[in-house]
C-alpha cells in the first residue's frame, strides 16, 4: 500500500508542477486530488433521530482546497440547475417538487463551503435567502503526539487541539504530506485522515476514499453566484445558527420578514432542537467546554 500511496503521490506532484507552469497561460483553476470523507453527527445529544450521515468530498488544488458536498455542483447556480437538471436530479437535489422524491436531509454539517487557504479558511453557507460568508482566521493549534496508527490504509500519526469549545483527535499521514482535511480540520503536515470531537455524542470524519484527478475546480460556476453571498462573522453566522435550531419559529418570521412577508402564523412544523448539540460553541449560550 506504502508504494502505492508514494506513487500517487509522486504523480501528483508531477500534476502540480504541470498545473503551475500551465496557470500562467490560464486562469482556470484545476482540481488536482479529491479525497472523500464520511460525516457523523447529531444535532440532538440525546435524540438518535437527529443524527446525520453524509459523505463530503475535499477537492484539492494548487495551494488551497474546498471541502463542500457533492452535490453544491448543482445547488450553487440556479441557472445551471435549470438548463442541465433532469427532473429526477431536481427530484434528488431539491426534494421532490415536482414527483415527490426524497427530502434531501441538510443541516449545517454539510450545507457550507469551506475554502481552505493558507493562513485562513473562508466558509460559505445558504439558508434559504440567508446566504453569507465569513472568514475563519482562528485556526487548529495542534499538538503532535508521537502515536501511530494504520488508518484507511495510510500509516497515520496523533494530533489533538482543543478548538471552538471541543477537544479533537486526529490522525493525520505524512504519505500524503498536503495541509488539508475535512471541514475545518487543517494545518498538520499531512493529510488528515480521520477526525473525532469530544462530547456524549461526538462529530467524526473518517476517509473513505482518495484519487487524482485533473478537471475544472468550478465549485462556484461564476461571479454572479459568489454575488449571492453577505459577509458576515463567525459570531454573527454562528448566532444564526443557533437561533435556528433553538428558535425556528423566530428564525423564520425573521426569514420571511426579510422578504417583504409579514404576520406570517405557524403551525408547529417547527420544532425546537431541546438538547442542541453544535460541532462549535458559543459561550454565552453553552458555557463550559466539551
Amino acid at each position: 500500500m506504502k508504494s502505492k500511496v508514494s506513487f500517487l503521490f509522486v504523480e501528483l506532484l508531477t500534476l502540480m508542477c504541470l498545473t503551475a507552469s500551465i496557470h500562467a497561460q490560464t486562469a482556470e483553476e484545476r482540481a488536482l486530488l479529491r479525497a472523500a470523507y464520511r460525516v457523523t453527527g447529531q444535532l440532538d445529544s440525546l435524540n438518535q433521530a437527529t443524527a446525520l450521515v453524509d459523505t463530503l468530498w475535499l477537492t484539492i488544488c494548487q495551494g488551497k482546497a474546498y471541502y463542500h458536498h457533492p452535490l453544491f455542483y448543482r445547488q450553487d447556480s440556479l441557472n445551471y440547475a435549470m438548463e442541465n437538471m433532469t427532473i429526477e436530479e431536481y427530484n434528488r437535489v431539491y426534494g421532490g417538487v415536482f414527483k415527490g422524491g426524497s427530502v434531501y436531509k441538510k443541516n449545517y454539517l454539510n450545507n457550507d463551503v469551506c475554502v481552505q487557504l493558507r493562513n485562513k479558511s473562508i466558509v460559505y453557507t445558504s439558508w434559504g435567502v440567508n446566504n453569507v460568508y465569513y472568514t475563519e482566521a482562528q485556526l487548529p493549534q495542534w499538538s503532535i503526539e508521537q502515536e501511530e496508527e494504520n488508518v484507511a490504509g495510510f500509516r497515520c500519526q496523533k494530533a489533538t487541539t482543543t478548538w471552538r469549545g471541543r477537544r479533537w483527535v486526529a490522525w493525520f499521514t505524512r504519505e500524503v504530506p498536503l495541509p488539508f482535511g475535512p471541514w475545518k480540520l487543517r494545518g498538520l503536515p499531512g493529510l488528515i485522515v480521520k477526525a473525532e470531537s469530544s462530547g456524549t455524542a461526538p462529530y467524526r470524519f473518517e476517509l473513505v476514499g482518495i484519487e487524482k484527478i485533473d478537471v475544472p475546480a468550478k465549485i462556484f460556476y461564476n461571479d454572479a453566484s459568489l454575488e449571492r453571498y453577505m459577509p458576515s462573522s463567525f459570531e454573527e453566522y454562528t448566532k444564526l445558527v443557533y437561533q435556528k435550531y433553538l428558535e425556528p419559529e423566530k428564525y423564520y418570521k425573521t426569514v420571511l420578514m426579510s422578504i417583504g412577508m409579514q404576520n406570517v402564523s405557524f403551525s408547529g412544523s417547527y420544532e425546537a432542537i431541546e438538547h442542541f448539540n453544535p460541532i462549535e460553541f458559543l459561550p454565552e449560550r453553552n458555557g463550559k467546554k466539551q
